[in-house]
């Protein structure tokens, strides 16, 4: 006896399942990752507090927070280790900068990346267009003749 697939002797139960979410056990996972950091406040939060009080602690909880990220993003797109640190300064400053306008949302990590990338990205342009303008020295340099008008003045 076959089927309605086409295939004998089985018996396959169509049933549905229940949609699943793919990131349902990530939700607890960042919770308790929440509760290892120093400051549970959200990134928004930390940086509204660094807007109004200028406070150097919640500054220095949101680098603790994604300086790995950003360090990771800019050694990995520029070969050259003080390159990568002035990218990686370059990025946070331009937090500070933007930190009243991204006081409103819960993380900046993905901004933070972005803006990562961007910086790396004009570091490694600027050294291109340094590099096209170098040019290399002769490993001699010509010898110059003597001018005739010279000798006769000395």
């Amino acid at each position: 006896r076959r089927s309605r697939s086409g295939f004998a002797n089985t018996n396959f139960s169509r049933t549905r399942r229940p949609p699943s979410r793919h990131d349902r056990g990530m939700r607890t996972v960042a919770a308790l990752c929440r509760e290892l950091l120093p400051d549970r406040r959200t990134d928004g939060a930390l940086l509204a507090a660094f807007t109004s009080e200028r406070s150097e602690a919640t500054f220095g909880a949101l680098v603790q927070r994604h300086g790995p990220l950003v360090w990771g993003t800019c050694r990995r797109l520029l070969p050259d280790p003080s390159d990568a640190e002035d990218a990686f300064q370059a990025t946070f400053l331009v937090l500070v900068r933007q930190s009243a306008r991204l006081a409103g949302r819960d993380t900046v990590g993905p901004w933070l990346h972005r803006v990562a990338v961007l910086t790396a990205r004009n570091v490694r342009r600027k050294n291109a267009r340094r590099l096209v303008r170098q040019r290399e020295l002769p490993d001699e340099l010509p010898t110059a003749s003597p001018d005739s008008d010279l000798r006769a003045d000395v």
